[in-house]
């Protein structure tokens, strides 16, 4: 389906990395924006080495404490003015900048683009005599990250609603051909039923006309279970299901960890595509709701009845999207199609989403 497609370009690829590996590649790229400054200084300045460092082994848990680090390399930057430094792995200020407009923590990026408009004015004075075009540049990378944190949130709750959009029209497709399906054989089969009592009433032996009637039906099955096996999720292919629902959101910069407990393979009766839904629309809500959502987590637990589905994330949500919604009134009427039950609310210093569905006799 079109989520494998989102996955397969580069862009997507990235988002489904692991916050830890992709922070770690940042913080590497920030380390070799950096080396050029050793070249400078004719070889390995001691200086320069730990000012290299400092600023950028601290980008490798951004993602997950963007306030923090931010913190802790504006220190390291201040330091570093002081101690008349200079090093271009200062661009790490500017990825957590961005970091944090991904993930709506928009005091502290108040705060951020104020500590960093400070910084501007500190090193034009004491660095440059083209102060004004140092300033300009300087104020453009600041922007820049802003509007691309921007650009990321909103591109990955983008590509959440094609991959639902895409999936929608092909299970309409899928619809219309099991309509077609099952309309011509119907059609088949009532008229060899008729061709069958014809055969009686004139002293004919219906024999052929009812082996071809078995064989229609036989066939009419065949074709609905294929077109069903491609329009429902199998148990089993639930955890790669849910890797592509995770893989923008992670793309928008928010972790996402799915966790399961017991067996994939359980046989759930089908509602394994209420568990894409509910847990698609929880993942939308979140980039489109939440303020300051350090991480979602996604966790499935097979217990012996019932299968549990929790989505949490620490995202604050302002006072009016307290109340249930059309998203939260789609999701429980899903649950509720399949027998189970809903709950959606504040939760900690967040938002969680809980479901408990029956699991098929076996």
């Amino acid at each position: 389906m079109s989520g494998e497609g989102l996955v397969a370009t580069p862009a997507a690829r990235w988002g489904a990395l692991s916050p830890l590996r992709r922070d770690a590649l940042l913080a590497l790229g920030c380390l070799l924006v950096g080396l050029p400054e050793i070249i400078a200084h004719g070889g390995w300045n001691l200086k320069v080495v730990l000012a290299l460092i400092a600023m950028s082994v601290p980008v490798v848990v951004q993602s997950r404490y963007p306030v923090v680090v931010f913190t802790v390399l504006a220190l390291f930057a201040a330091v570093q003015w002081w101690s008349d430094v200079r090093v271009l792995s200062d661009v790490s200020l500017l990825v957590v900048l961005t970091t944090l407009v991904i993930q709506r923590r928009t005091k502290a990026v108040i705060a951020a683009v104020v500590v960093l408009e400070v910084g501007v004015v500190l090193a034009v004075a004491k660095w440059s005599k083209h102060s004004l075009l140092l300033a300009v540049l300087l104020n453009i990378a600041i922007a820049a990250a802003v509007l691309l944190g921007v650009y990321l949130r909103e591109r990955g709750a983008y590509l959440i609603q094609v991959t639902e959009r895409a999936e929608q029209l092909e299970r309409a497709r899928i619809a219309r051909d099991m309509h077609d399906v099952v309309g011509h054989h119907l059609a088949v089969m009532v008229a060899l039923a008729d061709g069958a009592q014809a055969a009686v009433r004139h002293g004919q032996p219906p024999d052929e006309a009812l082996r071809q009637l078995s064989l229609t039906g036989r066939r009419a099955l065949a074709e609905a279970r294929s077109l069903v096996t491609v329009l429902a999720t199998p148990a089993e292919m639930l955890p790669a299901a849910l890797e592509q629902l995770a893989a923008p959101v992670r793309l928008a910069g928010i972790p996402v960890r799915i966790h399961i407990d017991g067996d994939p393979a359980t046989d759930i009766g089908g509602a394994d595509e209420v568990v894409r839904r509910v847990v698609q629309e929880a993942l939308t809500n979140t980039l489109k709701h939440a303020q300051r959502p350090a991480s979602v987590e996604v966790e499935l637990t097979y217990a012996e009845s019932h299968l549990i589905v929790d989505v949490t994330d620490r995202g604050a949500r302002p006072p009016q999207l307290h109340s249930a919604g059309r998203g939260i009134g789609g999701m429980s009427e899903r649950v509720a199609a399949q027998g189970g039950s809903f709950a959606a609310g504040p939760h900690d210093s967040g938002w969680q989403v809980h479901v408990s569905l029956p699991l098929t006799a076996r």
